[in-house]
């Protein structure tokens, strides 16, 4: 099985006043059903958009879910962050299986 996860950082209050009371739920639906219509048919791909802090969200997807390999994009940061970007370095860290990191 493979699973597909969209993690959707949260929005300071200040920035969700403006916005619907269920954004947040409306938002999650289109992106998952956006990568859903991407991989058309597929019966073994598991599509899932949750809200929270990103690496710390893959990080427990990956222990509830049972996954094996984490395969996660990184950007080209500073030097903070040892060549990797803040999410796949905090997955890099924590996570309880293999990461492989695509740039």
């Amino acid at each position: 099985m493979i699973s597909v996860l969209n993690v959707i950082e949260h929005l300071p209050s200040y920035a969700t006043e403006c916005l619907p009371v269920d954004h947040a739920i409306h938002q999650a639906d289109g992106i998952a059903d956006a990568v859903s219509e991407v991989i058309g048919a597929a019966t073994d791909i598991k599509v899932a958009a949750v809200h929270g802090h990103s690496g710390r969200t893959i990080v427990e997807f990956t222990e509830d879910n049972g996954v094996d390999l984490i395969v996660i994009a990184s950007h080209r940061p500073g030097l903070q962050d040892n060549f990797l970007g803040s999410t796949a370095a905090r997955t890099v860290r924590h996570a309880p299986c293999a990461v492989h990191v695509v740039r």
